[in-house]
């Protein structure tokens, strides 16, 4: 990778991407763009992906999604916020609430205060993008295409010229490119195919371990419900979602897209760390072990061998055999 690239990292919920963030920036020339950047998945690569396809957008469409995109620079009180924080982690609270709350927050996420400029930088490009779905009859196809990976490109280069310190270095973005923006019909891989100089790296991690920590943290309201209902629901949510995975490696993707797993950065380090730095190009690993030490992360791996339900073990890896981690 040159430096004027973007490092991607994505993976579901709980499946190790902080870890592998962690080792990345022990690398000299790779620079973290602190929190994750999720501008994608609730509307603008979808509309992205409308107009790399030639397909014009309604217009009350986009204001839509432009209202919902540039929201995310808004921040919720801070006493509102802990409050909420504390509601969700009662026990008994319905689960109704809980994602009713959920949802709340994700509409105001402090972009503004994370990320130095954002709601001038997406704006603009709301604002050029609209000029696009205007004319979308006036552009050759080659035009419209080059002129969207234009600005889309430019609107990142100007996050990371506000926000990283060095620009020299590569920028790593945690979340722009998730699993649920890899694996969706409406926009992968146009979006891809508009950042050419962009790698992304795509954590996995058993499902089984993947559940138990949404239980240790309470996350996705699963705490809240009785351990059968919440076993059914994660394979629910997750199943079809690896499935569409699974179909898609190596077949559709991009080959700057590398799949790893979580437990073999752990237990595998030195063979996986360097088939992901042959991957990104990248050379200069001066502060090895400095971020992540795989011996503290070996507590996180396989932590479903000792869960009590046992049997809600067994049918996560029942039903979900296909995307279970297999040592070697």
């Amino acid at each position: 990778m040159t430096n004027n690239s973007f490092l991607l990292i994505g993976g579901y919920i709980s499946t190790g991407s902080t870890p592998l963030i962690c080792l990345l920036k022990e690398y000299d020339n790779v620079e973290v763009l602190e929190n994750e950047l999720r501008v994608g998945e609730d509307g603008l690569f979808y509309l992205i992906g409308k107009l790399y396809k030639g397909e014009h957008v309604d217009k009350n469409k986009f204001n839509q999604i432009r209202s919902k995109t540039l929201d995310y620079s808004k921040s919720i009180n801070p006493l509102v916020s802990n409050f909420l924080s504390l509601i969700v982690r009662v026990p008994g609270c319905p689960k109704g609430l809980a994602e009713a709350i959920s949802r709340y927050r994700l509409k105001y996420r402090s972009y503004e205060k994370k990320f130095s400029g954002y709601f001038r930088i997406f704006n603009n490009l709301f604002e050029e993008l609209s000029e696009v779905n205007r004319n979308l009859n006036v552009y050759s196809n080659d035009v419209r295409l080059k002129k969207l990976s234009t600005l889309f490109n430019k609107a990142l280069i100007s996050v990371k010229e506000k926000n990283i310190t060095n620009r020299d270095k590569i920028m790593l973005v945690d979340q722009l490119m998730s699993p649920k923006v890899l694996f969706a019909d409406a926009y992968a891989p146009s979006v891809l195919k508009l950042l050419p100089n962009a790698k992304v790296v795509i954590v996995k991690r058993d499902p089984r371990d993947q559940y138990i920590d949404f239980i240790n943290k309470r996350k996705k309201a699963y705490h809240l419900m009785n351990h059968q209902s919440s076993t059914s629901l994660y394979i629910k949510e997750f199943k079809e979602r690896y499935d569409r995975m699974n179909n898609l490696i190596g077949d559709q993707l991009s080959e700057n897209v590398l799949f790893v797993w979580f437990e073999d950065i752990v237990k595998n380090y030195e063979k996986e760390n360097q088939k992901i730095s042959n991957f990104l190009g990248l050379k200069d690993h001066k502060c090895k072990l400095k971020y992540f030490y795989p011996g503290l992360a070996e507590r996180y791996v396989e932590m479903y061998t000792t869960y009590k339900h046992q049997e809600d073990i067994a049918k996560i890896a029942d039903e979900m055999h296909d995307h279970l981690y297999r040592k070697g």
